[in-house]
């Protein structure tokens, strides 16, 4: 890169960092907030948080990441055309990758970034969360063994014991989970017992019956059981081992899926969303940093026609990842959707790749612009006549 590129790149690039660090911790200070109260009622050490943080990062990253690189390619494209570096740039005849080659190389890491993340760091970092909430739960579940009452463990799931043998066993177990407006399952048994596997903790009831009731038709099945586990992470029936969501596995095995698997049996079209989601979503940081390219990496002279491509190239963006974030699940269902997940990006990647090779950009036409423009100033000076008249009315009542 020569110096002009190496000014752009870091000033983008540092902004885009910038930004995402902020989004970030913003973004996964919401997503924290849906587990402090069960971290803090168990008694959760900082460590728990901190790592719990840690592991959200990177689903909240790949989804901020496209934006970041727009919004700090906006800002420095914008200030640059202020100061008129971009005529500056156009007037000594470099060529147009010299804007457009520090955004394409940031957008070319992020996507490679994404692509890492969506098939190693993510699934394990989801499974780490799920280990976490598993280990709190367990927590959660010996207190409430203490004290002897009813407790509810998670919204619409509720804990209650008879009675603690002296070595620790449960009697007179019952367990109702609501939580799927469709139907309702509650179990009862007579005895069970805490056992810890691996890094998850089981639940093990023993003589017992599961019933379930459709809540649309009022069927009720009941299923006798001599030994039954449950996973304490979200209650999912186990056969003993732990089975973990599409989620939190890896792309070898959403490929090969044990056909024993409980959730490939049940939904084995989340095993393929998943797979989609993973191998296309990586072209989203490409596609962003495209636009960005296409609407804003050229000169112009007047704020107003600089503020129509900032516009229209967020409203392009946004109206891609929209899409997107529509067709991902959709795609294990539908041959449409699993097809648009990909097509829709890829369409995005070459449309706006080529409106660049051919230096041509995409604009409002002048009547529309004109409208636009006419609308906000009438609509300014109704807000300022408006003013006028309540104002002298207040300093007068104040007098």
């Amino acid at each position: 890169m020569n110096q002009i590129e190496r000014y752009i790149f870091k000033r983008i690039f540092l902004l885009s960092v910038g930004i995402l660090i902020v989004t970030t911790v913003l973004a996964m200070t919401t997503q924290i907030l849906l587990y402090v109260n069960l971290l803090t009622s168990t008694g959760q050490s900082i460590k728990a948080y901190v790592v719990l943080a840690v592991m959200l990062m990177p689903k909240v990253m790949i989804i901020v990441m496209p934006f970041a690189l727009l919004i700090a390619a906006a800002y420095v494209l914008s200030g640059m055309n202020e100061d008129s570096e971009l005529v500056v740039i156009e007037s000594s005849g470099a060529a147009p990758r010299v804007v457009g080659k520090p955004i394409l190389l940031i957008a070319i890491g992020m996507s490679v970034f994404t692509l890492i993340s969506n098939h190693f760091i993510e699934p394990a970092s989801n499974r780490q969360v799920r280990n976490i909430v598993s280990n709190a739960r367990g927590d959660l579940l010996s207190s409430a063994i203490q004290t002897g009452t009813f407790t509810q463990l998670d919204d619409g799931v509720y804990f209650g014991v008879e009675n603690v043998g002296s070595g620790g066993e449960l009697h007179g177990i019952f367990i109702s989970d609501k939580r799927d407006k469709q139907k309702g399952v509650v179990y009862y048994a007579k005895t069970g017992e805490l056992v810890r596997q691996g890094d998850t903790q089981v639940l093990v009831l023993s003589d017992g019956q599961a019933q379930s009731k459709d809540e649309h038709t009022g069927n009720v099945s009941i299923v006798q059981f001599k030994s039954y586990a449950l996973d304490l992470a979200l209650f999912p029936a186990t056969t003993g081992a732990t089975h973990y969501f599409p989620k939190e596995d890896s792309t070898a095995y959403l490929f090969e899926p044990d056909p024993n698997d409980p959730y490939y049996k049940s939904r084995p079209d989340l095993f393929t969303e998943q797979l989609y989601k993973r191998f296309s979503e990586w072209m989203y940081p490409l596609l962003f940093g495209l636009v960005a390219i296409s609407f804003m990496g050229k000169a112009h002279s007047s704020r107003t026609g600089r503020a129509q491509y900032e516009v229209m190239a967020f409203l392009v963006a946004f109206f891609y990842r929209a899409v997107g974030f529509y067709t991902e699940p959709e795609a294990g269902n539908s041959v449409l959707f699993a097809y648009l997940t990909f097509l829709v990006p890829l369409f995005g990647i070459g449309s706006y790749a080529l409106l660049i090779l051919m230096e041509k950009q995409i604009s409002l036409p002048q009547s529309w612009i004109d409208t636009i423009t006419g609308t906000t100033s009438r609509i300014g000076g109704a807000f300022s006549r408006l003013a006028r008249r309540i104002l002298p009315n207040r300093q007068g009542g104040a007098a």
